[in-house]
């Protein structure tokens, strides 16, 4: 199923590149094949071959064909958000942003959001396209043409959306 939908163009299928350059580490997200990579590499080297990537570990998805890996981001030096695009059992979302330790297994989340607990406020459930992070917050960018920032709070704290119409 997933690689006739690959011959054509999909974006559930587009993969995502996050290049982390003060550790000389890079993932990379394919949603075909609900897989992220993680690869290291040394542009500062003298030695041409230093800067070619190598594979330090490739990790696939405990569920299949949900689309692991369709959008990439470092949050900071020692945590990845990956975008999982096509989650089917949840009621609160399409999509889900899995929060995990960089140096760890990309297989179990440390967090995941939206979640039972911290649902998004839309009139549909959302579908994350892409997400990006600066500053260690993370902007989620949906397909109903709207923008979410998840502002960076403290352990045992959470972001809180404000709406002005309560």
């Amino acid at each position: 199923r997933n690689l006739d939908n690959s011959i054509m163009s999909n974006r559930a299928n587009d993969m995502s590149v996050s290049i982390n350059p003060t550790r000389d580490l890079a993932i990379i997200g394919v949603p075909l094949y609900d897989q992220v990579f993680l690869f290291s590499f040394q542009w500062n080297s003298t030695n041409q071959d230093d800067w070619i990537p190598r594979l330090k570990r490739m990790d696939t998805s405990l569920q299949r064909n949900i689309a692991f890996g369709r959008s990439v981001a470092w949050i900071d030096q020692s945590t990845v958000a990956i975008v999982a695009f096509n989650i089917n059992e949840r009621p609160w979302a399409v999509s889900e942003v899995w929060v995990f330790a960089a140096d760890a297994s990309f297989t179990i989340p440390l967090f995941v959001f939206p979640n039972n607990q911290q649902p998004i406020a839309m009139l549909s459930s959302p579908v994350f396209i892409r997400i990006f992070s600066w500053s260690n917050n993370l902007y989620l960018q949906t397909e109903q043409e709207r923008a979410i920032l998840i502002q960076r709070s403290a352990p045992g704290y959470v972001s809180v959306e404000d709406n002005p119409s309560d």
